[in-house]
């Protein structure tokens, strides 16, 4: 089996399956995609925005989950004027449901850019997934959010037993960026965390030294190829020709 976070390795091996680590194909991805842009400014303008910085809203692409996670998210949007903030919104969604959680405040929405806005934002709010990885791997700092039913995540507390939800905390082994989880992601904390996090904010140093650390700890890019090579070394030492 081929694994693609360094951290699931002494887990399958715990239970006697031969596993291998060769990277992350994430780190490929968004480098391909970051050598494809040109300025910041010529995508600020395609995506339609002015100059004010960018904090990215990344609600996930659900729509139990945007309706769980965007509302609280936007309690902190009057609270930075100096800032406009872009809703990463998919297109499996309906623009009517981001919009009637969106109402007066004012967010922009944007279609499947997702890494066009993380490109051009100071910060972002990103819901637990995939995305937090992707968004380390841009160098934003960011706070993960996460609200669901209750009931189901007791269950997932008791059965993963983890510390934590997000993989820029699970890559290292210790928190690299904010949780707020339930009851912590409310409009108090979401605002102080987000203040630390913009330019001139306390942790946003740390975040961006830890970021280095993960790439560290993913390896360097090239997973995909070194997984194809080792599956065909793998096979010919089989007899199987390819």
């Amino acid at each position: 089996m081929y694994i693609i976070f360094p951290f699931e390795v002494d887990f399958y091996r715990k239970h006697g399956i031969t596993v291998e680590y060769r990277g992350n194909p994430l780190l490929d991805e968004s480098e391909k995609k970051l050598r494809s842009f040109g300025s910041k400014e010529e995508v600020r303008k395609s995506l339609g925005l002015d100059n004010k910085p960018v904090i990215a809203l990344l609600a996930g692409s659900r729509r139990t989950e945007v309706r769980d996670i965007l509302p609280p998210m936007l309690k902190a949007v009057r609270h930075f004027p100096g800032h406009q903030f872009v809703l990463a919104g998919v297109r499996n969604l309906p623009d009517e449901l981001y919009q009637q959680i969106i109402g007066d405040f004012p967010v922009k929405l944007v279609k499947d850019k997702t890494y066009e806005i993380l490109y051009i934002s100071e910060a972002a709010l990103v819901k637990s997934g995939t995305a937090t990885l992707e968004t380390a791997l841009f160098g934003i700092p960011e706070i993960v959010c996460f609200k669901g039913d209750l009931i189901s995540i007791m269950i997932a507390w008791i059965v993963i037993r983890v510390k934590y939800i997000s993989l820029v905390n699970l890559i290292p082994g210790y928190e690299a960026v904010k949780e707020l989880i339930q009851y912590s992601l409310n409009e108090k904390h979401l605002v102080s965390e987000l203040k630390a996090i913009l330019p001139g904010g306390s942790k946003r140093e740390k975040i961006l030294e830890d970021y280095k650390k993960i790439r560290e700890i993913l390896g360097p890019a090239g997973a995909s190829e070194r997984v194809a090579e080792d599956m065909v070394t793998a096979l010919r030492c089989d007899g199987v020709t390819a």
